[in-house]
């Protein structure tokens, strides 16, 4: 009986681990989009500022 309990544990861990992994992957893709996504005009505005200067 408290072998099948710690092996449900075992199995429910590796399930938290692997959704803690996917939303870890989740944050960084988001991160990296949004930076891509700001870096880009902010490149092209700078790229216009320069010569004026």
């Amino acid at each position: 009986m408290l072998n099948k309990a710690l092996k449900v544990m075992e199995k429910n861990e590796d399930e938290v681990e692997t959704m803690i992994l996917k939303g870890m992957q989740w944050i960084l893709r988001f991160i990296l989009i949004s930076f891509m996504i700001l870096s880009i005009p902010l490149f092209l505005y700078l790229m216009w500022m320069i010569p004026s200067l």
